[in-house]
């Protein structure tokens, strides 16, 4: 993106989560069922994509692809309905976490997160994925395999299989046209994943 036109990659893999196979860690759900954070979707897209794009605190000498072309380039599908983000709040109205990502039919793929408190972007990104199931969604759309999210339950699948994937849920899903949130970060923390996405809760166990 530095150096150049940009440039398009079509991976021979893909790391992918069927939502049937999210995992939320125990101490996230813990946690989350204590967080003192609110989760909103396209409220503050400029400001999510400037957040990924800045330095991480582990290397803050690396150079980012989120440039101000590509950050423009997002801005454009975000005002299109194409791309939306994730944003995660805390009790004064900081912006702490989020990320953002293209729709296309059924289909999500995650660009970037960013986290400025501990796992924020972890319990807004578990939030997006409750939705996404809710909505109709079949795949989140990760990419590339990372140690994060080969935890949570993405898996590599071809590309021919991914590529089938998108054309067999080429239609948007009409639930997602309003693209808010209708549960909270304690609600998605009782979220079983091999259960339709809504479905009541069972009983916690005494």
């Amino acid at each position: 993106c530095h150096c150049g036109p940009l440039k398009w990659w079509s991976r021979q893999n893909r790391m992918v989560l069927k939502f049937a196979d999210h995992h939320i860690a125990k101490r996230l759900r813990r946690d989350m069922k204590k967080a003192p954070y609110r989760v909103t979707f396209d409220q503050a897209f400029e400001q999510v994509i400037a957040a990924c794009a800045g330095h991480r605190s582990y290397n803050k000498h690396s150079l980012t692809w989120i440039t101000p072309q590509i950050m423009k380039l997002y801005t454009e599908l975000f005002d299109r309905g194409e791309a939306h983000s994730f944003e995660v709040w805390d009790q004064d109205g900081n912006l702490v976490g989020g990320g953002y990502g293209l729709s296309y039919g059924r289909v999500f793929a995650t660009e970037s997160q960013f986290s400025l408190a501990r796992d924020t972007s972890k319990m807004g990104f578990a939030v997006l994925n409750y939705h996404l199931a809710k909505w109709g969604y079949v795949l989140n759309d990760g990419k590339d395999y990372t140690p994060t999210i080969d935890a949570m339950g993405f898996k590599l699948i071809p590309r021919a299989e991914f590529d089938a994937t998108v054309r067999e849920n080429c239609t948007r899903a009409p639930e997602a046209d309003a693209w808010t949130v209708s549960a909270t970060i304690a609600e998605v923390a009782e979220w079983d994943p091999s259960r339709p996405a809504g479905a009541e809760a069972p009983p916690a166990k005494p």
